[in-house]
């Protein structure tokens, strides 16, 4: 299960915009339902930089929503960062809200169990 956010609603550059926070919560409130769960944030940016830039940045971005919900979680989650850049779009990048739909955060929720963390 997951969410994917607007990377737009949350960050300025690499920035969390300090509203994002209201975003963050909705996440926060979903996570508390599944203590001890993996966690994975990955953040994909559209086709406007270089790649290695994208890439450089997104890995930045996921980090920094990894530092704030582990901020308010702690640290009995198992949390992974991924900064895909432009390699996963999922729209083309031909319009401005295509470019748009493919700056994206995802965050997955693993729910901790035997199978997986034995």
């Amino acid at each position: 299960m997951g969410v994917t956010l607007p990377i737009d609603a949350l960050f300025a550059g690499e920035s969390l915009r300090p509203e994002s926070q209201i975003l963050l919560n909705t996440v926060v409130g979903e996570l508390q339902r599944y203590p001890n769960s993996a966690v994975l944030v990955a953040a994909h940016s559209d086709a406007g930089e270089n790649a290695a830039q994208a890439r450089a940045r997104s890995f930045a971005q996921a980090q920094a929503i990894v530092r704030s919900l582990e901020a308010t979680l702690g640290d009995s989650y198992h949390w992974v960062a991924v900064g895909y850049g432009q390699t996963e779009p999922i729209a083309p990048n031909d319009t401005a809200a295509n470019r748009q739909r493919n700056r994206r955060i995802e965050i997955g929720i693993f729910p901790a169990s035997e199978a997986y963390f034995e």
